[in-house]
């Protein structure tokens, strides 16, 4: 019987020992859970790791600081002090110069917690971070919005202070004056004098229309008066008397009881009291003795001539031109520059020789100064310096744009003495050529004192060979290469005009010698030495058709020139040339200036000398650009039979 009841016990504990086995390999795959912590023991922990951090932030122990706040946020995410935690992370990465790692803070703060009051200073964050970075465009956009909401006075002027600063960056000063003036108005010390600082600099940038513009605004009066005075020292501390003048007494004007006001009037007293010039009298040093003497008195007898006119139909006040002697010396060049500044002159005309010097003196002194003179970069010396005179690069200029823009020119050669005149004049004239889009095709110097060109223009043909009559173009005379001749005339293997920058006795040696170098360009191309009649005489056939610049024309039919050489010829029993043309122009000109009762200052009288409508005179129109350099149509000239006749009047 015993064997009918065992198989099933056995049966049974395999079953038993089954099922704990089982339990225990389900047991041993699932994590247990963890103990959870009580809400006032995290709470706590929370706390004293925020209050750790904060202790470190206030001891400025920002990387111990930094990781105590990641640490908090990473173990309580959305605890209790997040929304301080995420500021002071940003403002942390702020302090250690990683802008761009505190933008996701302070965005992470504005997003998920949009009521706090910690969003003001958050977008204030970004505002700062995006200026920090470079970004002054996103600076100056998010700026704009920024002091556009109800905020606090101080948000408000660090909003307008941060925005000015970017306006300030990407070169907009009027705006960054608003601005500035903006936060001023919102600041109190100290804060309002690093501000102050700010916009008088932003000021010193702006014109005095600008500045008057700032105060159409709706703004506090002791705001508008602060700007005027800003400006004002501005201008003082600049030499620019004039706009001084202009702005200190809008604001003692418009805002008498202001302090500002008190200051301005001292500071128009003390301008008053400056050594001021005399309103009725212009200098003007000339070489009337030595080297340079022949110049001297010929631009003499343009200025006297002015000088004459000008008082026939101005009477009263009367104005004097006092001329003083350089005789082209340097030393007493600075010793007459002095003399006239402590006579008060109102401007200097002149020199014709040692310009740079007298240039350097006048500056000095702070009187304008016209020279006549082509002494590279010479207005480069000052504000002061200015210079009414024909220079090489005048003259390549008018033949280069009427060669291309109305003969329709394109490829060139240039033929030059190897000094220093014709180095500067090949220089220019190529330079010019490729800047309008033509090409010099061949370039060949020679020795100043040869006179047999025959073997120097094989070279300048070298690469040509004239080609039969029955393909020559209108314009030019084509020439092919040696080596590729054909009945088809290859277009990059031409040139229409030859320039020869030389005196009119080589250039009569050099063009009836063109024939050995097998050339005939269409046109022969000069600069104003080819203005002679001898050049007429003696340089034959070939000659004829050549085209030359000249800064003034006395043949010319402008009405205003044959007036001009009239009254000359009348005065002086001989025709006027380019410098007492020149001189004459000048002269006319600073005594319509100095004449004018809306001028009062030095600053004035430069101010209107760059006024763009310019000023027009027997050498043609011109206006001076604001590197004082003059800018002016010249006259061209072409030879026909025995005359230079006028082909452009200016």
């Amino acid at each position: 019987m015993m064997k009918y009841y065992r198989c099933p016990f056995f049966f049974l504990l395999i079953l038993l020992l089954a099922s704990c086995a089982s339990r225990k390999a389900i047991k041993t795959d699932i994590a247990p859970k963890p103990e959870k912590i009580p809400s006032a023991v995290a709470a706590n922990l929370a706390e004293e790791l925020f209050s750790s951090a904060e202790k470190s932030y206030l001891a400025k122990a920002y990387p111990e600081a930094l990781n105590a706040y990641l640490k908090y946020l990473s173990s309580f995410p959305d605890g209790s002090r997040s929304v301080e935690a995420l500021l002071r992370t940003g403002e942390i990465y702020m302090i250690s110069g990683k802008p761009a790692q505190a933008l996701p803070y302070y965005q992470r703060l504005i997003t998920r917690y949009p009521q706090s009051e910690s969003v003001e200073p958050a977008e204030l964050g970004i505002l700062k971070a995006f200026f920090a970075i470079g970004d002054y465009q996103k600076a100056v956009s998010l700026g704009q919005g920024y002091v556009k909401k109800n905020r606090s006075a101080d948000f408000m002027r660090m909003g307008f202070e941060i925005l000015a600063d970017a306006y300030s960056r990407i070169g907009l000063p009027a705006e960054a004056a608003d601005a500035y003036s903006r936060a001023l108005e919102k600041s109190s010390a100290p804060d309002s004098d690093r501000i102050a600082r700010k916009l008088q600099e932003a000021l010193s940038r702006l014109t005095v229309s600008d500045v008057l513009g700032l105060l159409n605004r709706p703004a506090p009066s002791h705001i508008n008066a602060e700007i005027l005075l800003l400006a004002g020292r501005n201008y003082v501390e600049s030499g620019n008397t004039e706009d001084a003048y202009s702005v200190l007494t809008t604001l003692t004007q418009q805002y008498p009881q202001h302090e500002a006001a008190a200051l301005a009037l001292q500071m128009l007293q003390d301008l008053k009291a400056q050594p001021a010039y005399q309103n009725h009298l212009i200098g003007c040093l000339l070489p009337l003795t030595g080297t340079y003497e022949a110049y001297g008195k010929k631009a003499m007898k343009g200025i006297e001539l002015a000088q004459n006119q000008f008082a026939q139909l101005n009477p009263d006040p009367p104005l004097t031109i006092r001329i003083q002697d350089t005789e082209s010396d340097p030393q007493k060049t600075i010793a007459a520059v002095k003399e006239l500044a402590e006579s008060g002159v109102a401007a200097i005309i002149g020199p014709v020789a040692t310009a740079d010097i007298a240039a350097a003196e006048a500056q000095k002194y702070g009187i304008p100064i016209i020279t006549l003179t082509q002494k590279d970069q010479i207005t480069k010396i000052g504000t002061a310096v200015f210079r009414n005179f024909m220079t090489p690069g005048s003259q390549t200029s008018a033949l280069v744009s009427f060669t291309t823009k109305n003969l329709g020119l394109s490829r060139f050669a240039i033929l030059y003495p190897a000094e220093p005149y014709g180095i500067n004049f090949m220089n220019l004239f190529k330079d010019q050529v490729e800047s309008a889009g033509g090409c010099v095709v061949s370039i060949q110097a020679y020795d100043p004192t040869q006179t047999d060109f025959r073997e120097t223009l094989q070279k300048l043909s070298s690469r040509y060979l004239p080609v039969d009559v029955g393909i020559k173009t209108s314009k030019a005379t084509k020439l092919i290469d040696p080596a590729a001749a054909s009945d088809a005339v290859p277009a990059a293997e031409e040139f229409e005009a030859l320039f020869i920058p030389d005196s009119p006795q080589k250039v009569a040696v050099i063009v009836p010698q063109l024939a050995y170098g097998r050339l005939r360009p269409a046109y022969l191309l000069g600069t104003n030495l080819w203005h002679s009649a001898k050049l007429i005489h003696t340089g034959g056939p070939a000659i004829q058709g050549s085209i030359l610049p000249e800064g003034f024309f006395a043949e010319s039919t402008l009405e205003s020139v044959q007036q001009f050489v009239r009254a000359f010829q009348d005065t002086y029993k001989e025709s006027p040339g380019y410098i007492e043309a020149v001189s004459y122009d000048t002269a006319m000109m600073m005594l319509q200036i100095v004449g004018s009762p809306d001028i009062h200052f030095r600053s004035s009288i430069q101010k209107e000398l760059l006024r763009p409508e310019g000023f027009s005179g027997v050498t043609g129109k011109y206006h001076f650009s604001q590197d004082r350099e003059v800018q002016k149509q010249l006259f061209l000239l072409q030879i026909k039979g025995e005359e230079f006749v006028e082909i452009t009047p200016p």
